[in-house]
Order: C-alpha cells, then structure tokens, then sequence
C-alpha cells in the first residue's frame, strides 16, 4: 500500500521490455527517461570497463554504462544498431546500452514478478 513516501516508485504503469545479448529484461516505465541512438560517448581515463564513458544530454553529463558484465553476459563493442535507454533512479541519470526495445507491458510491476519478459509479451523463448 502506497506510504506517500518521496522514495517509493510508482510501478501501476507497467514494463519496458528490451533485449540484451538475446535475453529478455525489463524495467519500470517510470524509470525510463528516454530512448536515444546509439551516442559516442567521450572516453574517461580510468574508469572500469563497464563503462563506455560520458555523453552529454542537454548540457548534464550522463555516464555512458554496458550492464552486460553485471547480468553475465558476454561483453560486446558498441554497435549503430543498439540504443541507449536513459535511466534515472535516486535522483541520478545514466544511459545503459540495449541490443533493442521490445515493447512496453502496461499492467502493475507486481504482477509480473517471476515470469520472464518473453511471457509478458506472448512470445515464445
């Protein structure tokens, strides 16, 4: 039940579904700021491999990240077919690179709780 709390996320607006190395992931439309093309990001000198660098969206600096290695999957060089889903959680923005975006399931985040996103969307693994 919804505590009017500042830091509770309203998740009664569904899922984006997007494909990363072939699976099926999803996180809550509300945390999605936009989807963009693909974007060079500008390289930082030492930091870690996940991340591709920084990109600068009208005038903030957003980190560039490839949360391959954290799901375990195998890591891949940028490609112009993958895009870039901007993401905000706790008050901050990064961008995370997706192969593709499969849709949006619009019912309540909870009830999708341990069912993969290939299900949510009637698609067949």
């Amino acid at each position: 039940m919804p505590d009017g709390s500042p830091h509770q996320e309203d998740d009664s607006r569904g899922l984006l579904i997007f494909e990363l190395s072939g699976g099926g992931y999803a996180l809550p439309v509300t945390s999605v700021v936009e989807i963009l093309p693909l974007i060079e990001p500008a390289a930082v000198p030492g930091w870690p491999e996940y991340a591709f660098g920084v990109f600068e969206l009208r005038g903030d600096p957003v980190p560039l990240l490839d949360v391959r290695a954290a799901l375990g999957r195998p890591a891949r060089p940028p490609s112009p077919s993958q895009l870039v889903l901007v993401i905000e959680a706790l008050g901050r923005r990064c961008g995370v690179v997706v192969d593709a975006v499969r849709g949006v399931a619009s019912r309540e985040v909870r009830q999708y709780e341990g069912i993969a996103p290939s299900e949510i969307l009637g698609q067949s693994e």
